[in-house]
Order: structure tokens, then C-alpha cells, then sequence
């Protein structure tokens, strides 16, 4: 069963990664609009040398169904740009139908600067 597409009221802009450069810079193709999508806003709380760090987070669900362009793939160092901050791909997990073995959503950790989201 596909999310609702109630829930998938949000849109984004993929930029996918097409190589890096000498110092491993990664360069990007052109603008993707994708469309009925959801994401969540987390944060985490790391504790390193130099202190207490907040790392803005978010996880964008894309369904295999409902939302646009169909049959995308995500990778890691993609850049989605959402309410104007650009993030980075560092996760995407396809997640499958244990019946037909289609893919059924995607869940992708998108890090970056969340305080304005």
C-alpha cells in the first residue's frame, strides 16, 4: 500500500551527484523537482573535543507510488535543496515489498543546516 498521498505534501529540488574533482569536491547535474514528498525534520546531539555540537538532520520519504519523478535513486553526496538550505544525501535506504520485492518507499538522511527549516 502506497503513502497516502495526504502526507506527501512537500516538494524539493535533487541536484545528483555526476563525479567529483581533484579534491574530491563533488560536481553536480541539473535540477530534479521532485514532487509529493514528505520530510521530517531531526536533530542529533554529538559530543566531541571541542564540545556539545547540535547536527541538523532531516529524512525524506520518497514512495515508489506517489511521488515524482517515478523510479528515482538516490545516492550518497546527492544535494537536495528544501525551503532554500541545500543538504547532503548521507543515507538512502530503499525499502522493498517482502511480497513482490518491488521497492516501496525510499528513506534518506539529508544532512545540512536545519535551523531555518
Amino acid at each position: 500500500k502506497a503513502i497516502p498521498l495526504a502526507l506527501l505534501n512537500m516538494s524539493a529540488t535533487l541536484y545528483k551527484v555526476i563525479g567529483t574533482d581533484e579534491y574530491g569536491n563533488p560536481s553536480y547535474g541539473t535540477a530534479i523537482t521532485l514532487s509529493n514528498i514528505y520530510i521530517e525534520q531531526t536533530k542529533a546531539v554529538t559530543i566531541g573535543s571541542i564540545g556539545e555540537t547540535q547536527d541538523g538532520t532531516l529524512t525524506m520519504f520518497f514512495d515508489a507510488e506517489n511521488s515524482l519523478p517515478a523510479g528515482q535513486v538516490f545516492w550518497n553526496l546527492d544535494k537536495v535543496t528544501f525551503d532554500s538550505i541545500d543538504f547532503l544525501v548521507r543515507n538512502a535506504i530503499p525499502y522493498r515489498n517482502p511480497m513482490s520485492g518491488n521497492i516501496h518507499h525510499w528513506e534518506i538522511t539529508l544532512y545540512g543546516n536545519c535551523n531555518k527549516v
